[in-house]
């Protein structure tokens, strides 16, 4: 028999096994594991675009901590504009 805690620590472990593997993808672009994680739980669904963005970004810049704030930065703008409503 489950209970609410087992299912709850279950779900965690397997969010928290999502962000590891997707944390390999990312390490690439040089972001440390604290600030992926803090990216990977405010924009689980859209982790995969966002990790492809560093790289594209990556092209133009080799700071791990501009590329990422860039890409969150254009995530936001893009996801939350007036004009993605129409």
């Amino acid at each position: 028999k489950h209970t609410n805690a087992s299912m709850n620590g279950e779900n965690f472990r397997i969010i928290q096994n999502e962000c590891d593997e997707k944390f390999d993808l990312a390490k690439q672009t040089g972001i440390e594991y604290k600030h992926f994680l803090a990216l990977f739980y405010r924009y689980r669904n859209d982790i995969d675009t966002l990790i492809d963005n560093a790289y594209k970004l990556m092209e133009q810049y080799r700071n791990p901590q501009k590329i990422w704030t860039e890409v969150e930065a254009q995530h936001t703008q893009k996801k939350y504009s007036p004009f993605n409503h129409f």
